[in-house]
């Protein structure tokens, strides 16, 4: 009895070794957030300004039209 208890304490150390939670390393890791953000709007369109358009001067000069039946003279 006293040989199996010791065969068994033996066998634990020689499968245990090297096995301790302690003497692992410990991977860290870090957690990024990686978060697209949409594009900015695009800039307004710019106003035109319309420039007021050049006065031009019509010279318009009354038609005579001839006299006939259809139209009359006034």
């Amino acid at each position: 009895m006293l040989g199996i208890v010791l065969l068994g304490g033996v066998a634990n150390l020689i499968f245990t070794t090297g096995n301790h939670p302690a003497d692992e390393e410990v991977e860290e890791y870090q957690i990024v957030d990686i978060t697209v953000a949409p594009p900015p709007p695009p800039p307004p369109p710019e106003e035109e300004t319309m420039e007021e358009p050049e006065e031009l001067e019509e010279s318009v000069e009354p038609l005579e039209m001839a006299a006939n039946d259809e139209n009359p003279p006034e």
